[in-house]
């Protein structure tokens, strides 16, 4: 009686793996994006934890990710705008390299100037503030360089923006001045 109990609940359970739905991967949900709007619109709406929901959530995030906006100036911003900002100051800056605490220095003519007034202001500087720049530039692109109370990294991407500008750093292609 007991090998006969133990026989059939092996075979309901095998039924039971064999009927349920084979969970997606979160890439195959990123592929077929009609049908990751089902799922998660589902789970959301029912709170499952299943495989399927979970995959469905994190391709969901990962799409979101993909298309979220570059923080700083990423095309909201209206050009009147962002040409009011002035971002250069001098900055105490952490690196984390052999230097340690170091300075953002950027010479005295680009100093409390907005973008728009930035525009015809490369050709007065002399030779030693445009390498003062472009060094002060370069820092602020090396991974691990850090302003402090720059909360979300906005002084960091209005001066990168600042730079490219005035083309002390290399433009990206879709860069909008």
């Amino acid at each position: 009686m007991k090998t006969l109990i133990a026989a059939c609940s092996v075979l309901i359970m095998a039924l039971m793996a064999g009927c349920s739905e084979e969970a997606k991967t979160t890439q195959w949900y990123v592929e077929h994006p009609d049908v990751l709007a089902k799922v998660y619109a589902a789970c959301k709406e029912s709170g499952d934890a299943t495989l399927n929901c979970q995959s469905a959530t994190q391709a969901q995030f990962q799409i979101k990710q993909l298309n979220a906006p570059i923080p700083g100036f990423d095309g909201v911003t209206s050009s009147d705008d962002r040409g009011k900002v002035s971002p250069f100051k001098s900055y105490a800056i952490a690196e984390l390299s052999k230097d340690g605490l170091s300075q953002l220095n950027f010479p005295m003519p680009l100093i409390g100037k907005s973008l728009n007034e930035l525009k015809g202001v490369r050709q007065t500087m002399t030779e030693s503030e445009l390498a003062l720049a472009k060094a002060s530039c370069e820092k602020i692109e090396r991974i691990g360089t850090n302003i402090p109370k720059d909360s979300g990294s906005e002084i960091k991407y209005q001066l990168n923006y600042g730079c490219k500008l005035l083309g002390f750093i290399p433009r990206e292609k879709n860069f909008r001045p």
